[in-house]
């Protein structure tokens, strides 16, 4: 969303031709970023209903963002839901009341690094609330290093190596095994990315 005001017809066009590339596996990230407004609210609903359009013209699962901005995406994404084959709200960090919603609506719930952080306690009630069949796990490298890593790496960048923070995190939270969490989310990914088992 933060280069909506650069998207074009030409712009589609060419995310639709580099999606033929059999390494690409989903349409995004897009979504709606009403926190930083680095392009206008409305450009980014343009964009992003572009997206959407495209993703069920190429039958492909949706990678979505969304910032302060939760009712205004919901609002764009349902009409989409029937004609997209899956969709995930990557690096969730909103309400319960919001992860419950998207779960209705039958999303998948990227968790980042950011359920790690101690001045953001209401995550552990959105980690409780996500069924195993719907939870997926991600960095958002560099971003979201997990605040409770010890040691903390050098300028604090975060990379892929950090995953078993965060399921070891989502493990304690749940009262699981760390394998039945990773598991899951492996199975989870691999599924709505079409990735092999």
């Amino acid at each position: 969303p933060h280069h909506a005001s650069e998207c074009t017809a030409e712009t589609i066009k060419g995310l639709r031709e580099l999606s033929q590339n059999s390494k690409v596996v989903a349409i995004g990230e897009c979504g709606l970023d009403f926190n930083r407004n680095f392009s206008p609210p409305e450009d980014q609903e343009l964009a992003f209903s572009a997206q959407l359009e495209l993703a069920s013209e190429l039958h492909m699962p949706v990678f979505l963002h969304e910032r302060d901005a939760f009712e205004r995406e919901v609002a764009l994404l349902k009409p989409w839901l029937e004609k997209i084959p899956a969709a995930v709200v990557h690096c969730f960090t909103g309400s319960l009341e919001e992860v419950k919603s998207y779960l209705e609506m039958g999303l998948f719930i990227g968790l980042t690094g950011a359920i790690c952080d101690e001045r953001k306690p209401w995550l552990e009630e959105v980690v409780k609330a996500i069924p195993l069949n719907r939870l997926m796990i991600e960095t958002d490298a560099p971003f979201q290093t997990p605040r409770d890593l010890r040691p903390k790496p050098k300028g604090g960048r975060n990379e892929p190596a950090f995953l078993p923070q965060i399921v070891q995190k989502i493990a304690a939270i749940k009262g699981l095994s760390y394998s039945e969490i990773a598991r899951h989310s492996t199975e989870n990914a691999n599924k709505f990315f079409g990735l092999p088992q």
